[in-house]
């Protein structure tokens, strides 16, 4: 969806990836009714980008929290380095620490769509900083469970994982505002550049 927000403001040459093979027939039906040429895959976060280099590399809606480990957090900022042509740009979010503790019980809701229902309820370990989130899903007649585990990142410790890695970070934006992110963020989208080849 935003693949195609974004084919319909600019000519751009885009592609998108995801980790299961169903979402990304879907993205491609999507795209085909349009009529948008957008490239799409199949890819893990932890896997390298296909070529060719690109301007812009964009990871949101949370992607970033599924990645449990700093150490996974860290390949991915190399991968994100080398599929970006010198001075290209990462811009991703990351839900903190503060997201999952001020809304404690918020996580939990159900509701409907045109082809299923579901209900969704969310825990929070703060000494873990591990977000569980459960949908119980019915669609078609038939029942399916999703659980997501995401871990909450707090601005030092992401500011410390860029400062690190192979990207320059050149602004951290409180939630969708251009006000600067601080330790109380909720959310944080993150602008970092590849400033070498």
């Amino acid at each position: 969806s935003l693949a195609l927000a974004l084919s319909r403001i600019a000519d751009l040459d885009l592609r998108g990836y995801d980790g299961s093979a169903p979402m990304v027939e879907v993205a491609q039906r999507k795209a085909a009714k349009e009529g948008a040429e957008i490239t799409f895959g199949t890819a893990d976060f932890l896997d390298p980008i296909p070529g060719p280099l690109a301007d812009a590399v964009l990871l949101v809606y949370d992607g970033l929290n599924y990645l449990l480990h700093e150490r996974q957090i860290a390949t991915l900022f190399e991968r994100v380095h080398a599929a970006l042509r010198p001075g290209g740009v990462f811009i991703f979010d990351q839900s903190t620490p503060a997201n999952s503790l001020n809304h404690v019980g918020e996580f939990d809701d159900e509701g409907r769509a045109d082809a299923f229902a579901y209900t969704r309820s969310g825990e929070y370990d703060p000494e873990t900083r591990i977000h569980t989130t459960t949908f119980e899903l019915s669609a078609s007649g038939e029942a399916h469970q999703e659980t997501h585990l995401q871990r909450a990142y707090s601005l030092e410790e992401m500011q410390a994982l860029l400062d690190a890695s192979p990207l320059a970070p050149e602004a951290a934006y409180d939630a969708f505002s251009t006000d600067g992110a601080d330790g109380a963020s909720e959310r944080i989208h993150w602008v970092a550049r590849k400033t070498s080849a």
